[in-house]
């Protein structure tokens, strides 16, 4: 023991000291290219800049930070644009939960009209100056981008509890109406061609109706559903490690137990599945109902194939999806989590008016006419 004592005292350990910065430089290097002039700086410069000047203003913390928005609600302007309050989201709660959570306020200095040059430079680092033309910028985000595209050109994103919610419904919605409308098309198929002469009394008019409104209506209340029961949960973190917002993702941000979402989560994928093994169970009667004859091979190729392609891609992609937000691991490349996820809500709607539109001898024939 002493031997040890006495070793650390002639070579005691390394320790990594954190790099030396000068503030006065970072200043100096924000008032100049690449963060200024503001209208013209890409929106990564701009963020960092708007960031790093309310972080050193206002002496906050990281977390305190995650709870601001430019939102018209929670950031205000005083007269003149001499300061300006951030409030943070109703459910934010500080790391010390003592401390009631206040607007942050940030003076503004050296407004226009300048006295001299100098004057002016200290104008281009004013906080105050930078998150007003940020706020105008973000506005006209908001306004010309869809949520999703927009967090694909930014290196922040961020999105109200509301919006998030909203773009949960609309994408697993029509995520689950493609299954739904894959197993209505599998039973039509399954009867054309298995048993062509009951078709007009199996598919009638009312029967086609009923299988519209059911391959509608069922992912429409599923998903309302589940979006609820995630909205009446509080929340104590705001991070989701995804392109776009997701059920579970949520669910994951809880403070309290996620029993009855994990059984209705578990519930409805048994369910969905279950409508996936009835289309491969009706795929494989009709592959035996068509390989004795030539006509109803063709046929088979012709009706079914572009819906077998389709739920394959579709199918992969949707299994990869739950997975990973139930049980994924970090060190998945996030490429590819992002190119899994990306494709799962992009490449369906593109693919499939293109497979199902192409077999079609009209459109096919157009499409080869205008391409010629």
């Amino acid at each position: 023991m002493h031997f040890l004592r006495g070793t650390l005292r002639l070579r005691p350990p390394a320790r990594t000291k954190v790099p030396s910065w000068d503030l006065a430089i970072v200043l100096e290097a924000l008032s100049r290219p690449p963060f200024e002039p503001l209208v013209e700086v890409p929106e990564r410069f701009f963020t960092v800049k708007t960031v790093f000047l309310l972080a050193i203003s206002s002496l906050k913390r990281v977390g305190d930070f995650q709870a601001l928005s430019v939102a018209p609600s929670f950031l205000e302007f005083a007269p003149g644009v001499a300061k300006a309050f951030l409030y943070p989201k109703p459910g934010y709660l500080p790391k010390v939960p003592t401390v009631v959570p206040r607007p942050i306020v940030v003076q503004a200095f050296c407004p226009p009209h300048f006295r001299d040059s100098e004057h002016e430079k200290c104008n281009l680092i004013c906080p105050v100056r930078v998150l007003d033309t940020y706020d105008h910028r973000a506005a006209l985000w908001r306004r010309f981008y869809p949520k999703i595209l927009s967090d694909l050109i930014l290196d922040s994103y961020v999105i109200s509890f509301h919006m998030c919610s909203l773009q949960i419904y609309v994408i697993y919605s029509s995520l689950l109406s493609e299954i739904t409308i894959l197993t209505v098309m599998a039973y039509d198929r399954y009867v054309a061609i298995c048993k062509p002469l009951d078709y007009h009394s199996k598919l009638t008019k009312n029967t086609c109706v009923k299988l519209i409104l059911f391959s509608w209506i069922v992912p429409n209340c599923i998903c309302i559903t589940a979006v609820l029961l995630s909205n009446l949960r509080p929340i104590c973190k705001y991070h989701i490690d995804k392109l776009y917002c997701d059920n579970w993702s949520v669910v994951k941000l809880a403070c309290v137990s996620s029993f009855v979402n994990n059984v209705f989560g578990y519930a409805i994928s048994v369910i969905f599945f279950s409508f996936i093994v009835l289309i491969i169970v009706s795929y494989f009667k009709l592959i035996s109902a068509c390989k004795a004859s030539l006509e109803n091979r063709k046929k088979f190729c012709q009706t079914c194939l572009p819906h077998i392609l389709s739920l394959i891609n579709f199918t992969i992609a949707l299994l990869f999806d739950i997975m990973y937000s139930r049980y994924g691991a970090n060190d998945i490349p996030e490429s590819l989590r992002n190119f899994l996820a990306l494709e799962l809500v992009i490449v369906p709607p593109v693919f499939n008016p293109l497979i199902y539109g192409l077999n079609i001898t009209v459109v096919r024939t157009r499409v080869f006419t205008l391409c010629n």
